[in-house]
This record gives C-alpha cells, structure tokens and sequence, in this order.
C-alpha cells in the first residue's frame, strides 16, 4: 500500500459534540480498531475530543480514519462526509510520491526555501488538482 498524505482541517467545536456522540454511541463498533485495553484507550480519546480534537495523536486519528473508512468502505466520500459531520475536514488526499515530485519540481524550477512550498500550500485559495 502506497503512502499517503493527508491534508486535514478539525473543527473543534464540532468534534467536541458530534465526534464524542458518534465514539459514546458507537463504542463496540470502534474498540475493534483499537490497540489492547481498547476500553481505557477510547476512553482517552474520547477525553481528548471533548477537550479538543486537535490533541489526537497522529495515530488516534488514524485509527478514527480506519474506523470511518470501515465503516463507509463502499462509498469513500460518503466516509469524508461522515468525517467532516464530526468535526475532521479530509480536503486532501495525496500519495506521497506524487507530493515528493510536486516537491522537488518546484523547487528545482523556483530554488525557492522549503518554507515557501508551505506558504502556497496553507494558502486557502490555493488547490492542486491531479
């Protein structure tokens, strides 16, 4: 399986009621994708939502990626969708590949900074479509 890179904005607000409701009311679907002692681990990650959902660590919010993914895999936007109801707005989606070349073509053609390519990335009118 090809590496991929995600671009992702949360909206804490939203996680905060609608992530935590969906993990309360869901909790045997999702401690399958957790690690041993699932219990006290979901139990951790649904502190840190209530709390904010930007304190997941990157692989608790993989997990919740697994779990959504899971649970919508017939119908992808569908999963983005239920992710963005709850508080996770999955607006990019790249193979790592692709992003290393995009990469090193700019900054071969500009010889700009590695903190340039993020400023245009970050930039919100700015999308790369491929």
């Amino acid at each position: 399986m090809a590496e991929e890179l995600y671009f992702i904005k949360t909206n804490p607000n939203i996680a905060k009621i609608n992530l935590y409701n969906k993990l309360s009311r869901e909790e045997e679907n999702i401690l399958s994708f957790l690690q041993p002692d699932a219990g006290a681990q979901l139990e951790i990650i649904k502190d840190k939502v209530k709390d904010s959902v930007e304190e997941l660590t990157q692989e608790e919010l993989l997990m919740i990626f697994s779990w959504f993914s899971n649970a919508y895999r017939s119908d992808r936007e569908e999963a983005k969708t239920q992710l963005f109801i709850n508080g996770i707005d999955v607006f990019m989606k790249f193979l790592l590949w692709i992003m290393q070349k995009i990469f090193s073509r700019f900054f071969l053609i500009t010889k700009s900074s590695p903190a340039s390519i993020w400023t245009i990335l970050l930039m919100p009118s700015i999308s790369i479509s491929l």
